[in-house]
């Protein structure tokens, strides 16, 4: 009998001495691979990308904005409050399929985890302030101005730049930090950690949506995703039926910067007016109405902030880069860097004016309006809520974002027309900025017979 039992205590004995020796040879094998990835992580950074030694403390820094760095140790911190695991920060680079960078950094982190998850991510996104790209372009903006509005301008442009790289940080950190502890309703990348300018590390933490790809500006969208588009935009808007926090998001303009606003749109509005002399008076109303006024685009978003008009959430800044794609099914969209209360169809509007040829928007514009009222009332009634504006209002509406649309027009066209977006070196350039003139003179002159100036 007790034979039996001292047999029995030896195996698992045994046993358990095996698991041991095995789980120390598996234990050995995870560090050293370890070391291996974290030895070579330096060779395979991105050019634009660094990761430098400084006491022993590695740091990841862009070339783009410089004066931002944060160490990885910081990092992994911050991971570790969300998932509440310490995870190691293996490689960093830039992400190629990315949005443009105009006003950020954009860097892709790989990690490496010490349990296996099915939440822990094999790679996040960082995102952190940085103005090269948007300087660059004004600076080569600048250069087709006269000398009085070159001058103007230096007096508020990298003021001006800095000031609005900041606001679309916090902007962007205060939209994700909304579902922080919930999925948005809407396809947005899930958020691990957001923190304002001015804190230790001004930065944003997210999901990478791998295998997704973007569409070219120029090659703009397909039929079938614009309606995909459309399905999303519905479910913002009806989250913003819902809710009333994301009201205290916007990006506050301040007269300085408005003013550096106004001269470039009434400088670069001149130029084209040169350029395309059969638009000229097209130019000249939308000048004369809109761009002129500094004080107009204020006024414009005042009607929303005190809700003089029907107000939702409003992405901003939709153009072809925030949307990730795989085939024709929408994966997420980015960049929500100015959101602010706003008008039912700017985003749209702002998809259809600089994303698609003319021939596609003219043809397109009313079925897209009335698939959105259709399905926005389809679900509002699936919530037991009725649409709070008629088929009528959103034509108002329409009318009423038109100046808007065709401003930002002018600003777009003149920011690409001297970056990546529609430059490349190759002989493909000056096609793409034809093709884009096209779009943004079309909006321009659809604007002023749509508002009747005179």
């Amino acid at each position: 009998m007790w034979s039996a039992w001292l047999i029995v205590i030896y195996s698992l004995t045994c046993l358990l001495a095996i698991a041991l020796i095995l789980l120390a040879i598996f234990s050995i094998r995870v560090d050293r691979e370890r070391k291996k990835k974290m030895e070579g992580r330096t060779h395979e950074m991105d050019s634009t990308i660094v990761i430098l030694s400084d006491e022993e403390k590695d740091t990841i820094t862009s070339h783009s904005h410089s004066s931002q760095e944060m160490s990885t140790d910081w990092i992994e911190r911050a991971l570790a409050n969300h998932f509440g695991v310490i995870p190691t920060i293996i490689d960093s680079g830039r992400i190629e399929e990315a949005s443009h960078g105009f006003m950020s950094s954009i860097l892709r982190v790989s990690l490496l985890w010490p349990i296996d998850r099915n939440d822990l991510p094999s790679s996040i996104v960082l995102k952190m302030p940085g103005v090269t790209m948007a300087n660059e372009a004004l600076e080569a903006t600048m250069e087709g101005m006269d000398e009085e509005s070159r001058e103007q301008m230096k007096k508020v442009g990298d003021t001006s730049v800095n000031a609005m790289s900041q606001l679309m940080h916090d902007t962007e950190a205060k939209t994700y930090a909304l579902f922080r502890d919930s999925v948005a309703p809407f396809k947005m990348p899930l958020c691990y950690h957001s923190s304002l300018i001015g804190s230790d590390q001004p930065v944003i933490l997210m999901e990478d949506i791998k295998g997704a790809s973007i569409n070219d500006v120029v090659d703009g969208f397909r039929e079938k995703q614009l309606y995909s588009i459309v399905d999303e935009i519905v479910k913002i808007h009806a989250y913003s039926f819902e809710n009333e926090q994301w009201r205290s998001i916007r990006t506050h303009k301040d007269p300085e910067m408005i003013a550096g606003y106004s001269i470039m749109l009434s400088s670069f509005s001149s130029s084209l007016t040169q350029k395309f002399p059969d638009y000229a008076e097209d130019l000249n109303m939308l000048t004369k109405h809109c761009i002129s006024d500094p004080e107009w685009w204020i006024k414009y978003e005042n009607t929303f902030d005190n809700r003089d008009m029907i107000s939702v959430l409003v992405h901003g800044d939709m153009w072809s880069p925030q949307f990730l794609w795989k085939g024709d099914q929408l994966q997420s969209i980015v960049d929500w860097q100015l959101v602010h209360p706003g008008s039912l169809t700017e985003d749209l509007l702002h998809v259809l004016s600089l994303c698609i040829p003319v021939e596609m928007r003219e043809r397109l514009t009313k079925p897209l309006l009335n698939y959105y009222y259709e399905k926005i009332s389809e679900l509002m009634e699936e919530k037991n809520k009725k649409v709070p504006f008629s088929k009528e209002y959103l034509e108002k509406d329409y009318m009423e974002t038109l100046p808007v649309t065709a401003c930002i027009g002018l600003f777009a066209l003149s920011m690409w027309s001297n970056s990546p977006v529609l430059r490349s070196g190759t002989s493909l350039d000056h096609f793409r900025i034809s093709e884009m003139e096209k779009r943004v003179l079309s909006i321009v002159s659809h604007c002023v017979q749509q508002c009747k100036w005179t």
